[in-house]
């Protein structure tokens, strides 16, 4: 069944969303990335480049020739997500959630996102999944 990973009680989605792409990453975990929005997709490539000096986590579009030689992949449209992580970066659910293993969203502190964080979690609950809280603050992160 699939586990939907709410990260909640951060001040900063996208370097949250770093933080998780790099523990996926020291795994050896592959995770897909996922907005449709180009400008915060790009926000996130760039943020995940810099947002610790000394980490490392490789990541490509989907559509490079090499995206399938590295484990975190970005995807601004959902038909081309495979992986069995999913990192959400959009407002709305992923379609077809069932098909994941596991789709992680992170919802920030500020009040936008955390009334469209609300509104996907009731989403994913009445569509039967299974709903996991993570507390960044204290820092839980799937």
């Amino acid at each position: 069944m699939t586990q939907i990973h709410f990260t909640f009680n951060t001040p900063d989605s996208l370097r949250a969303a770093c933080e998780i792409a790099a523990r996926r990453y020291r795994r050896g975990e592959r995770l897909d990335v996922f907005c449709s929005r180009p400008e915060r997709l790009a926000a996130f490539d760039e943020l995940l480049w810099q947002y610790e000096p000394t980490a490392f986590v490789p990541h490509l579009p989907v559509r490079h020739p090499l995206a399938l030689q590295t484990l975190i992949r970005l995807h601004d449209e959902a038909d081309t997500l495979a992986a069995p992580w999913v990192l959400n970066l959009d407002i709305e659910c992923l379609p077809g959630p069932e098909r994941f293993a596991h789709i992680v969203e992170v919802v920030s502190t500020a009040d936008d996102e955390r009334s469209a964080g609300r509104q996907r979690w009731r989403q994913y609950r009445a569509a039967g999944l299974a709903l996991v809280q993570h507390d960044a603050a204290r820092n839980d992160l799937p």
